[in-house]
């Protein structure tokens, strides 16, 4: 399940003329654990477990003439704690033409690659559902206070 938020702004400031399209997703998903059985011995039926949920933010920008499917930057948007609230902005002369600019991971809000200790992300059983919805809440907060300050910042690189 996939839920999204979309913004605008122009790239460069109002007098580039470029128009960039900003959406944070919120993709809900089940964690699964697989067995394999190798031999002649037939799996046994798993008790029933209580199914275990995971949601991660992600963040996607495009240019005002691609369709938002087709992002020029695409990542996952780091927890606070992943950057210590501050961050440097990442160094101008390695910014390529066509690709987004990859910074070091501590450098950025938004990392190429999902890591459940570092990006902003929840996980929660069903059985804990809905009294959790205000930790959930909260959480969902955080991560609208985190794009906008990644956007804020100029949204310009993506962390490996």
């Amino acid at each position: 399940m996939r839920q999204s938020r979309t913004f605008h702004t122009l790239a460069n400031g109002p007098k580039s003329g470029v128009q960039l399209t900003h959406v944070l997703q919120f993709w809900l998903s089940e964690h699964r654990k697989f067995m394999i059985t190798i031999g002649g011995t037939a799996p046994q039926p798993m008790p029933f477990r209580d199914l275990a949920f995971g949601v991660v933010t992600v963040y996607r920008q495009s240019l005002g003439h691609r369709p938002p499917n087709q992002p020029s930057l695409m990542g996952y948007l780091r927890a606070r704690k992943a950057f210590g609230g501050a961050v440097r902005p990442a160094n101008p002369r390695r910014v390529m033409v066509r690709a987004p600019h990859l910074a070091s991971s501590s450098a950025t809000r938004v990392s190429q690659s999902f890591d459940s200790h570092l990006s902003h992300y929840t996980e929660f059983k069903a059985s804990e559902w809905p009294a959790n919805s205000e930790r959930i809440r909260e959480w969902i907060i955080e991560a609208v206070d985190l794009f906008i300050e990644y956007i804020n910042t100029g949204a310009n690189s993506v962390g490996l």
